[in-house]
């Protein structure tokens, strides 16, 4: 909240003290209450009132009291200063003391500064200005008690969490508040839980709908500013916290933050006890949009399919596609050039490429593999030998077992999703909730017990693609890119390639160095394998292309060694 100065009031005298009020709260709850605030500001206005203090202005920040850069409370002391260089004479006023901070080293500091400059600070509660012993020791008292308001939040957090209760806080969009049951007490729960909001959820459900199908957190954030103020539970969400809500675990019944660095490691972690708004594979599927947004960011028109996943040779920085006005010729720049002023910390760089020319050389690369590598004939032996180097023995038995774990855990929450709503429906009574809810939350925890140890011990595998699905659909992949918009391009090209450099062979003259992912890596083995048995002059051409796209790729990581499976194959063929 901003300062207001002088509200309208007559110009004070110079012999007048000038009151400059501020009251603090540390939550947004109770902001949004207005108690507190409220209630500070009534007592203080009194006090100046009763004093004959003229109001010069009035501060209010929503903050803890342990931090230092509070807005309203740096503005407060620099107003004390411009009063005092004008010659006035400036006064601070709180309800209480621990209003101005519970940080002592900030709060001596502040005090020997107003003392210097004569600046007095009343204690409305109190009825005056404490001697300097008595404001240390009232300084000291808040700081200790902020510490042990801090232990003991922290302690009832952690409870909460080992009981599987989300912890007592803001309730998130789609969410509201009931008294807990005497079960749930019984169960460890806050005396307030969440339970489905039948107005708002609806509308978080299909936000992540959206989210799971690929439209941006832009777009969906336009449409949740359109609907009614009643479907959003009268809250402004922006792109910013739209972003944060689409990340966060309590809609998939998951305690904890996100994780960043791998967002489905949160569906390792055990089930709430409160109600999901969405089921796994529906979070599974967001975060895989989330991370093709990071690797391709959305373009405003769509026009070019290379954006995001073309690096400049000369810097490695992202190269974008723009159309010339007046030849309308369409190419790659890099984009330090677009970076200008003191923004700029070296000089630019203008590397520009042809776009038609670079696509068509991606394109027909991409469609000869994936038509090589989707036939029939070579397959199965191409699978096995994959799976092979990037499977572990074991994988598979622990594989097909947590797969087992994670659908009866999908069938249990179902159940108790339904048992949730026939109780909030008052379909069965309290009685028979408790004694069927307790063997759905116990096969549960030991589902999750079960998922945690299997998936602590299970060996790391690259990640593939399912192959026998993947080859089989290639030869459509193949066709789809020849007539795909920009759109499905880029979703493909993600899931294939990690990044594209153009490498300039003379004038006008271009060859691309390809960053294949792990089932991209897939597909060129298949492809070259299956290339192995055509004998036509374009399937020659192309076995020779993408084995020298191996040679590059093997350059810069030894670990993917075709050469190795063709030299082994060629070896058990001579033998």
């Amino acid at each position: 909240m901003s300062a207001r100065r002088g509200r309208g009031m007559l110009v004070p005298l110079d012999d007048v003290t000038i009151g400059l009020i501020y009251g603090r709260v540390s939550s947004k709850e109770q902001a949004e209450e207005g108690i507190s605030l409220d209630d500070q500001l009534d007592t203080n206005r009194q006090y100046c009132a009763a004093k004959r203090i003229v109001i010069g202005g009035e501060f209010q920040d929503v903050q803890s009291g342990r931090r230092e850069n509070r807005r309203d409370y740096q503005a407060m002391k620099t107003e004390v200063r411009a009063l005092k260089a004008e010659g006035r004479r400036p006064a601070v006023i709180v309800k209480y003391q621990d209003r101005l901070g519970r940080n002592m080293l900030e709060a001596a500091k502040a005090y020997v500064e107003l003392t210097e400059l004569g600046v007095n600070v009343h204690i409305a509660d109190s009825g005056g200005v404490p001697s300097e012993l008595e404001y240390y020791m009232r300084a000291l008292l808040a700081q200790e008690e902020s510490r042990g308001i801090s232990r003991k939040i922290t302690s009832a957090h952690r409870y909460f969490r080992e009981k599987l209760w989300h912890r007592p806080g803001l309730v998130p969009w789609g969410y509201r508040l009931r008294k807990a049951t005497g079960d749930e007490d019984a169960a460890g729960a806050p005396s307030q839980v969440l339970e489905l909001d039948p107005v708002t959820a609806p509308y978080v459900r299909e936000a992540f709908e959206r989210a799971a199908d690929g439209e941006s957190v832009r777009s969906i954030a336009l449409w949740v500013a359109g609907l009614p103020s009643v479907a959003r539970g009268g809250r402004t969400l922006g792109y910013a916290t739209l972003r944060k809500r689409l990340r966060a675990p309590v809609y998939v019944a998951r305690l904890g933050e996100y994780d960043e660095d791998d967002p489905d490691t949160v569906l390792d972690r055990p089930v709430a006890r409160e109600p999901r708004i969405i089921d796994d594979d529906v979070w599974r599927r967001v975060t895989v949009q989330q991370r093709l947004a990071a690797k391709l960011p959305p373009q405003a028109r769509g026009e070019f399919m290379l954006t995001g996943l073309l690096r400049c040779p000369r810097c490695g920085s992202r190269m974008s596609g723009r159309t010339r006005t007046r030849t309308t010729r369409r190419e790659y720049l890099c984009q330090t050039a677009m970076v200008l002023g003191a923004e700029n910390d070296g000089p630019s760089c203008w590397f520009t490429v042809p776009a038609d020319q670079i696509e068509q050389e991606l394109l027909w690369v991409l469609t000869g593999t994936l038509k090589a590598a989707g036939l029939p004939s070579e397959r199965r032996r191409v699978i096995r030998e994959l799976r092979r180097q990037v499977e572990p023995p074991a994988g598979g038995d622990v594989a097909a077992r947590i797969a087992e774990l994670e659908a009866e855990r999908r069938k249990t929450q179902e159940r108790m999703d339904a048992l949730t709503d026939m109780r909030a429906d008052r379909e069965i009574d309290a009685e028979q909730y408790k004694r069927r809810s307790a063997g759905y939350l116990g096969e549960l925890d030991r589902i999750a017990g079960a998922l945690a140890e299997l998936r602590r011990d299970a060996p790391k595998a690259a990640a593939l693609l399912p192959l026998d699905v993947l080859l089989g659909s290639c030869s459509a992949w193949g066709r789809a890119l020849t007539d795909a918009n920009v759109g499905p391009l880029r979703a493909t090209l993600a899931v294939l390639l990690e990044r594209v450099s153009p490498v300039r062979l003379g004038r006008g003259s271009y060859e691309l160095d390809y960053t294949w992912t792990t089932t991209g890596w897939g597909l060129i083995v298949a492809a070259i394998e299956a290339l192995s048995a055509d004998r036509s002059a374009d399937g020659r051409a192309m076995r020779e292309h993408l084995i020298r796209v191996d040679a590059l790729a093997r350059a810069k990581d030894p670990t993917k060694t075709i050469a190795a499976l063709l030299d082994r194959e060629q070896g058990a063929a001579s033998a």
